[in-house]
């Protein structure tokens, strides 16, 4: 089945469906969920305050070694500042999920806060998608690297 098709099997059930009940059962998932958005959110944002703090410390670090320490830090902040921005957007879509929820909660007409939580969510997802392919193709890379080399020099 293409995924036209599916997507249009899709539709004609959600469209089938009563929409009250559909809010209501979805809202009532999205609730289960808001505490631990909300925490993992804070989580993402704390860590990613600790790894700029890091990359400063690093640079300090740096600063007093010497010109061969400065190499290592020109590796690293850089580095330690896209995680921490990664982990930043990450942490600030989850705590947008989490209040767009409780206004949902609150809400006569819930259906608007919980579609614009799940867009939160979808880029949270997708982001956590793309990062865990690049890491898991750079991980692949380097064991077969590794295993080349290995087998090179036996």
């Amino acid at each position: 089945m293409s995924e036209r098709n599916t997507f249009a099997s899709h539709q004609a059930r959600l469209a089938s469906m009563d929409a009250a009940a559909f809010v209501e059962d979805v809202g009532s998932q999205l609730v289960r969920m808001r505490a631990s958005h909300r925490l993992l959110g804070v989580l993402l944002l704390i860590s990613a305050a600790l790894m700029l703090l890091a990359s400063a410390g690093l640079v300090l670090v740096g600063l007093a070694r010497g010109s061969r320490a400065l190499v290592v830090v020109l590796l690293a902040v850089p580095l330690n500042v896209l995680g921490a921005a990664l982990y930043g957007l990450l942490g600030a879509k989850l705590l947008s999920s989490a209040s767009r929820i409780a206004r949902a909660v609150d809400a006569d007409e819930p259906a608007h806060d919980l579609a614009e939580a799940l867009r939160h969510q979808a880029v949270f997802w997708n982001v956590v998608t793309v990062v865990s392919t690049l890491a898991f193709a750079f991980y692949l890379a380097i064991g077969l690297l590794g295993g080349l080399m290995a087998f090179a020099n036996a």
